[in-house]
């Protein structure tokens, strides 16, 4: 199971989900304003910084990053 490093939505099914290359792997996402953020600034999501995100009314196995805004700033852990 792939893990969408920009929302965290875990995806089972990899086969029509959009990808992109970087450094050598191919990183996966459940839809394509994940994709965008990511190709973006890829350091920020694979640098090993954790992120908290903020949106309202998440929906579990359901993929509504087009309804919700991300806003990522770095938490403590």
């Amino acid at each position: 199971m792939e893990l969408d490093p920009v929302c965290g939505m875990k995806l089972s099914n990899i086969f029509d989900t959009p990808r992109s290359a970087y450094k050598g792997r191919v990183i996966y996402f459940c839809c394509p304003k994940c994709k965008g953020m990511f190709d973006t600034n890829p350091d920020a999501y694979t640098s090993g910084i954790h992120f908290e995100f903020s949106y309202s009314n998440p929906k579990p196995d359901k993929c509504d990053c087009n309804e919700k805004v991300l806003s990522i700033r770095p938490s403590r852990r």
